[in-house]
């Protein structure tokens, strides 16, 4: 078995040409598709003032979490879903540094689970790509989950993303990409080309032979099909986080927002004392890369739904948007500009 650090210095040394993380951490922007942008390689550590930036970046982060369970729980009829048992099914839980997180695909869980995946040694995973079965390996029961949650020791974390951002991502990498065939693919193609047209393809029309899809659903048909599907039966790619990672279950600690995950990662593993063991530069070789200007490819693709379309998606996502402070007008109005009645209608959901 290679050592760690060995493993850790070719990494960092193959990465050597990427410039350092400015301390700054960057505005919310809108993040498409699978991917965050392209990152340069980091420090180790954070300086004074990027700690101090997280910190009270954190600290409304969570006073938002709190208030917003706050009036759920005083609503007659509250958010109640999850239960603890489906957020065990979510979770991951790193016993040896105290670190519990809710997996959330299309939020950087690649990423982390690659860096789970060398400290935690499994050179059998990451020889073979399939870092993802961290989440497997390190999945608790429902009554571990539920001693973490009640553990002032444990750091637990949930990943934000911009749902829109999320939603258009899970359909160019899960469904539109065919350079690497998706389960999604295969399983919802036919079921959204159908709901879409009301058309039952043979697999010969659906498919190519390695397995990719042939016919491909537009966005807009995505949109509509997901738009339409039970809320709780959506795939976990696109399924809203307020649905799997019980936000008024699990007293979280850190609230990781995508749009600076470096940066709050790194607190979690100075907080952790991970940050001993690994490099963060790792979470930068394990994040997919970036494919297309961010905004206009947001833009472009939202602009082709109809606004009824596009109220069911924000009503949908809406404790997303709300729970973890993301607002959707500012896209909106690049969507429809001038049409502020459209606007304050879609509004309306949230």
């Amino acid at each position: 078995m290679m050592p760690i650090k060995k493993v850790l210095m070719t990494i960092v040394i193959s990465s050597a040409a990427l410039l350092v993380l400015q301390s700054t951490p960057p505005p919310v922007t809108y993040l498409v598709p699978e991917e965050s942008p392209p990152q340069p390689l980091l420090r180790t550590g954070l300086s004074p003032d990027e700690l101090s930036q997280v910190k009270e970046a954190q600290a409304k982060r969570l006073a938002l979490l709190e208030r917003e369970c706050s009036r759920e729980k005083g609503r007659r009829f509250g958010f109640r879903y999850p239960t603890l048992e489906q957020v065990a099914k979510r979770s991951s839980v790193v016993e040896k540094y105290h670190v519990s997180n809710c997996v959330v695909y299309k939020a950087g869980s690649s990423a982390w689970n690659g860096l789970l995946a060398h400290v935690l040694g499994r050179n059998d995973l990451i020889r073979t790509g399939e870092v993802y079965k961290m989440a497997d390996v390190l999945r608790p029961s429902k009554s571990s989950l539920a001693e973490v949650a009640a553990s002032p020791d444990y750091i637990r974390f949930v990943v934000a993303r911009e749902p829109l951002s999320r939603l258009l991502s899970a359909y160019r990498d899960r469904i539109l990409d065919i350079s690497h065939p998706s389960w999604q693919a295969h399983h919802y193609a036919p079921l959204i080309l159908q709901h879409a047209r009301g058309i039952e393809y043979s697999n010969a029309d659906l498919f190519y032979p390695n397995g990719s899809v042939r016919t491909m659903p537009t966005f807009l048909e995505f949109a509509r099909y997901v738009a339409d599907s039970a809320s709780l039966s959506l795939d976990p790619h696109w399924k809203p986080v307020s649905l799997q990672c019980g936000l008024c279950l699990v007293n979280y600690t850190v609230v990781v927002h995508m749009e600076s995950f470096l940066t709050d990662i790194r607190y979690i593993l100075r907080e952790s004392g991970m940050e001993r063991d690994v490099d963060a530069s790792l979470l930068v070789v394990n994040a997919h890369k970036g494919k297309g200007k961010t905004e206009d490819l947001l833009i472009s693709n939202y602009a082709t739904l109809p606004p009824e379309v596009l109220k069911k998606l924000l009503r949908l996502y809406s404790k997303d948007f709300r729970f973890f402070g993301y607002d959707p007008r500012h896209i909106l109005e690049k969507i429809y500009p001038g049409r502020k009645n459209v606007v304050d209608s879609l509004m309306s959901v949230i």
